[in-house]
């Protein structure tokens, strides 16, 4: 009698024991997904944010390389434009060009306006391309 009921207090322990085992073990399952269901959803937020940061590195590369293409047609126009002025001939304008004579009526009145408003007083000495 006493090794019956030996045998079934050891077989309810031990069933005991199993359960409580197996229920950890199924509790350990059921956060291991989650774990791995929140790892995933972290994982692809960054894949997500990785591919929109890849974009806007191929866009903002785009934009370089135009604006790099572009600098060097800028370059290529100011060596030109550095050329023809270093080769540029300066010369003086004519003196029957009306635009540059002295004896032209907008430059006798803009000589004379001037000369009004720098007149220091009566002693001061005038001259006027009208004097020749």
């Amino acid at each position: 009698m006493r090794l019956k009921l030996l045998i079934i207090a050891l077989g309810l322990v031990s069933s005991f024991a199993g359960g409580w085992g197996v229920r950890g073990w199924f509790e350990d399952s059921q956060a291991l997904s989650e774990y791995e269901r929140a790892l995933r959803a972290t994982e692809d937020a960054y894949t997500g944010a990785i591919r929109e940061l890849y974009a806007e590195l191929d866009a903002e590369a785009e934009k370089s390389i135009a604006l790099e293409r572009a600098n060097a047609s800028l370059r290529q126009s100011v060596s030109a434009l550095r050329k023809e002025i270093t080769d540029a001939t300066f010369t003086v304008p004519p003196a029957e060009c009306p635009a540059h004579s002295v004896a032209s009526p907008e430059f006798v009145r803009l000589y004379d306006s001037a000369a009004k408003a720098g007149d220091a007083g009566p002693d001061s000495a005038r001259v006027s391309p009208r004097d020749d």
